[in-house]
């Protein structure tokens, strides 16, 4: 209940001086915090109890749309664990009815992971919804001292639990790829000519209308693409292949040798995105999604 009303707090305390655009926003913003607040009285004390068992619950339109936060959010959660500076076992999707899935099979990965439980029914997404407002039981808020006691939350606590786990854990995978994919992956790399002992780098440009309207904040992260093609030739002359990622519709990239604009092909699927991923040498491009998976 605390968080609600502070965020009704903070929301009131910037609303003058702004344009009546951002005034009828920010209104929207309080009445719809003000809404919350029953639902955080009732909730509280589940929540609370839920947290102290090692329980945390998130879900939003960032996490199950674009592969990044479907891949990071719950990988950061988990490292955390491992690397000790956090006490929560158990990690919940929730996935409600007719949500848009980045890539479904990342999602059918965390399902069979013995630290997450992904919650499609919408009964149980319905009830549980509520929780994810809820800053001591969202997945989402890691909050924990760094090694001088000094306290991280948000994504300086992200960033501090990557650096931990791979001090701890040799920055071991959270997931890795099953037998099953791995062999319809090499049947796809033969139907297009990939040899057996080939290796490859996992190229992706990122490209603001595969976004889909995130906003213009984000455009920073966007990218040339035919910046990379020295770095693509060097690939090449190696003896590597090069597999561009990314969404259909995406600028084509110049056709040469071992260069395949996977993003533009018909072998693209969610499965064949991590059998890419999962076996790439390394990564080139700009911050985006396909990095942090």
């Amino acid at each position: 209940m605390r968080d609600a009303i502070s965020a009704i707090w903070r929301k009131a305390r910037t609303f003058a001086g702004m344009s009546w655009h951002a005034r009828r926003e920010r209104l929207a913003r309080m009445i719809l915090s003000a809404a919350k607040l029953p639902f955080y009285l009732l909730y509280y004390p589940a929540g609370w109890i839920i947290a102290r068992r090692g329980f945390r619950v998130y879900s939003n339109d960032l996490l199950l749309r674009h592969i990044g936060h479907l891949a990071g959010e719950p990988a950061y959660f988990i490292k955390a664990n491992r690397a000790g500076l956090q006490s929560a076992r158990t990690g919940i999707i929730l996935v409600p009815p007719g949500s848009l899935i980045g890539n479904r099979a990342l999602l059918n990965y965390w399902a069979l992971h013995p630290q997450m439980l992904v919650v499609t029914n919408p009964l149980a997404v319905f009830v549980l919804w509520p929780l994810t407002w809820m800053k001591c039981v969202n997945i989402y808020h890691l909050e924990f001292p760094n090694e001088d006691g000094r306290p991280l939350s948000g994504w300086p606590a992200s960033d501090y639990a990557l650096k931990r786990y791979h001090e701890v854990c040799d920055d071991l995978p959270v997931l890795t790829i099953t037998p099953d994919d791995e062999v319809r992956g090499r049947e796809v790399f033969d139907g297009i000519g990939v040899p057996a002992d080939a290796w490859w780098v996992c190229l992706h440009v990122r490209h603001s209308p595969s976004w889909q309207g995130m906003g213009d904040e984000t455009d920073m992260r966007d990218a040339e693409p035919s910046t990379y093609m020295p770095a693509v030739e060097a690939i090449v002359e190696r003896g590597g292949w090069v597999f561009r990622l990314g969404n259909p519709g995406m600028p084509p990239m110049p056709e040469i040798d071992h260069l395949i604009d996977y993003a533009n092909s018909a072998t693209r699927s969610d499965r064949m995105d991590l059998f890419l991923i999962s076996g790439a040498r390394y990564f080139l491009g700009c911050d985006s999604g396909p990095m942090v998976a």
